[in-house]
């Protein structure tokens, strides 16, 4: 299992970046994605972060219109310029992503990153899910790089991996678990690895 910081150091220097799968490790991995492609010393020009954590049509909607015109929208005196569309939860909510405002939407982001993003324009998509099916992901994997973190369906692969996760966590800050301790911890505390951390 990748941790964050090779995620950003693995990736090609590609226009679409699609970060998807268990909600910690997608968020930590696009942050420093982000940071790798846009310097923090570059982002009051170089970033467009569009907050996509939408529960409802019309936020998912907003969030895509947002996200479309970023990067239909060159950077400041003509720099580089990353639009981060940040935990797009929509996009695994079959209620709203079913809608036919945001199917649109998403078909026009897809047309987008197929016909190919504008010189110096790099769009990085943080989600908890996206169908490996659909169109979208397709373009991304298709025009771009796309990195996967996936949550097993199966309770006891979700806990081998919690364990995995957990311990590979406790080790990155030079801890090591007692016997039976990361099975203590995900009795408790659940195989999320958010929850882990806290």
């Amino acid at each position: 299992m990748p941790s964050p910081a090779n995620t950003a150091d693995a990736a090609q220097d590609s226009p679409v970046y699609l970060v998807v799968g268990d909600e910690y490790l997608v968020s930590a991995n696009a942050r420093e994605l982000v940071d790798r492609l846009c310097p923090p010393d570059e982002q009051a020009l170089g970033l467009e972060i569009v907050d996509a954590r939408a529960d409802t049509v019309a936020d998912a909607e907003a969030a895509l219109e947002e996200a479309l015109q970023g990067l239909r929208t060159m950077g400041f005196f003509g720099g580089r310029k990353t639009v981060w569309l940040r935990e797009a939860t929509f996009l695994a909510q079959k209620r709203v992503a079913g809608s036919e405002a945001i199917k649109q939407r998403v078909a026009s982001l897809t047309a987008d990153i197929k016909a190919g993003l504008p010189e110096g324009v790099r769009l990085v998509i943080s989600a908890p899910g996206l169908d490996k099916r659909s169109a979208l992901f397709k373009a991304c994997d298709a025009r771009g790089e796309v990195f996967e973190f996936a949550v097993a369906d199966k309770p006891w692969l979700a806990e081998r991996q919690a364990r995995e996760r957990a311990g590979q966590l406790m080790s990155e800050e030079g801890l090591k678990a007692a016997p039976g301790a990361l099975d203590a911890l995900i009795g408790k505390a659940g195989t999320d690895t958010l929850s882990l951390i806290h």
